[in-house]
């Protein structure tokens, strides 16, 4: 029992949702968001339409699983440290900025595509 709590105090597993929750806002979540950016630059046509709201709600969804990562689950950063309420704020502002650009651009190409 004690060999456990040391574990989960030095950033060790923490069980099914804590994985989960890194494997959506490490990998899942990033690769739905570029698949979404894809549809929308290919199949919407610089329009703004029900893909956009799915894009916007994958984001959040991003947000939200590392905020439950740190906050939650003990949630680490690269170098293997604790994260900090420091890093979930850097994380949220990169991934809206880098995922809000990524979406303007995919709109351009769609805007581009259909002129």
């Amino acid at each position: 029992m004690e060999a456990t709590q040391q574990t989960r105090r030095e950033g060790g597993t923490q069980g099914g949702a804590g994985t989960a929750l890194r494997v959506y806002w490490m990998l899942l979540g990033n690769f739905a968001l570029v698949l979404m950016a894809g549809h929308i630059a290919v199949n919407e046509g610089g329009r703004l339409t029900a893909a956009d709201a799915v894009y916007g709600g994958l984001l959040v969804a991003l947000i939200l699983a590392r905020v439950l990562d740190v906050t939650r689950f003990e949630g680490q950063t690269t170098d293997g440290g604790r994260a900090t309420v420091a890093d979930l704020r850097r994380f949220a502002v990169l991934a809206l900025l880098g995922y809000g650009a990524l979406l303007g651009a995919a709109h351009a190409v769609g805007a581009w595509l259909l002129a």
